[in-house]
């Protein structure tokens, strides 16, 4: 749901009950929510591939009869539009994290952050796509590292920021992985233990862990999924991790009022990332996102970064008085 574990965008459990779709059809979320939910974009991206089956990221439905084309109906990021100067933007002056960040949703995510102003740091697990990813933000990003399954990773991590940058003011714990789809019948403790380590364990001490270093006054950003709240055919354990992820942010925000630090939570829809094309053959690709389109409201997959742009506001004082919340970026697929 990426070199950091990503957000996998989830898919209906209505969506693959038609004989002539798509080996994979039946679920609409992939990983870069997850692999959407690491760097991909669910709540998909590859940030764990090595740790996890291939995972499976989201994609956004067009209505019926609708042509799929994300790229052309989907507004563009920020930095293709023109980005802000660094030092300008609604976020100019403050430190950010996106852990997971090294494509996907967690990439776009940074760029969204950066190009308002923001001095980004993102994480994730393979140098040589961190590196890319670097260049790709531009504005003096910095890439570290790590593996938020692992403690120490996790400290050597926040050491270097507090090294470099001092303190932080955004965190957008992205990294995630969508695992194997799996019924319950075959479910193994090691499935289990993958998507648990990132999405569950990683989340917690990647918060837990900048504690030290957030600022009061700041802004935690958990990336879930619309899986979370709907029921998914075979996908029980990745939803009942971003089920545990939306439940953090109500109980965490209590813990940490006393700091004025705001805790929300993004629940992405079916996204169109890289992980979301692996989750069938490559000759079937064009169908499947096709039939994934039909299922969204407004007719068509999403863009990490339509995303990215959610963060952007839940990070900045335009949502100051907004904690605790879920925000669905999904086109309406959760809703109907």
């Amino acid at each position: 749901m990426n070199d950091t574990p990503t957000s996998n965008p989830t898919q209906s459990s209505n969506s693959a009950e038609n004989s002539n779709a798509p080996a994979g059809a039946g679920h609409p979320l992939g990983k870069d929510e997850l692999a959407e939910t690491q760097g991909r974009g669910e709540h998909g991206s590859r940030e764990q591939a090595d740790h996890a089956p291939r995972s499976n990221p989201s994609v956004e439905n067009e209505t019926p009869g609708a042509p799929v084309s994300p790229a052309a109906t989907s507004p563009s990021d920020s930095r293709e539009r023109g980005a802000e100067a660094p030092g300008s933007g609604r976020l100019a002056g403050k430190v950010a994290l996106v852990t997971g960040g090294s494509e996907g949703i967690g990439l776009a995510t940074a760029k969204e952050l950066s190009a308002e102003g923001a001095r980004v740091f993102i994480s994730g697990r393979r140098q040589a796509e961190l590196d890319a990813a670097v260049a790709a933000i531009g504005n003096g990003a910095i890439g570290v590292q790590a593996d938020v399954s692992q403690n120490a990773d996790l400290d050597k991590l926040y050491a270097e920021i507090t090294a470099k940058a001092g303190n932080l003011d955004i965190l957008v714990a992205n990294a995630g992985i969508g695992g194997e789809m799996q019924p319950l019948s075959g479910i193994t403790e090691e499935v289990y233990r993958q998507v648990f380590d990132i999405n569950v364990k990683g989340t917690i001490f990647t918060v837990q862990k900048a504690l030290p270093v957030l600022r009061d006054g700041g802004t935690v950003i958990l990336m879930a999924s619309i899986v979370g709240s709907k029921g998914t055919e075979n996908f029980s354990v990745y939803s009942a991790s971003k089920a545990a992820i939306r439940n953090f942010a109500r109980t965490w925000l209590i813990e940490l009022k006393t700091r004025q630090i705001r805790v929300n939570v993004i629940s992405p829809g079916p996204i169109d990332t890289p992980g979301l094309a692996g989750i069938v053959p490559p000759d079937q690709k064009d169908g499947f996102i096709q039939m994934m389109a039909s299922m969204v409201p407004m007719g068509r997959i999403g863009q990490p970064s339509e995303i990215g742009k959610a963060a952007v506001f839940l990070a900045s004082d335009d949502s100051s008085f907004v904690n605790g919340l879920e925000l669905f970026v999904d086109g309406g697929f959760a809703q109907i």
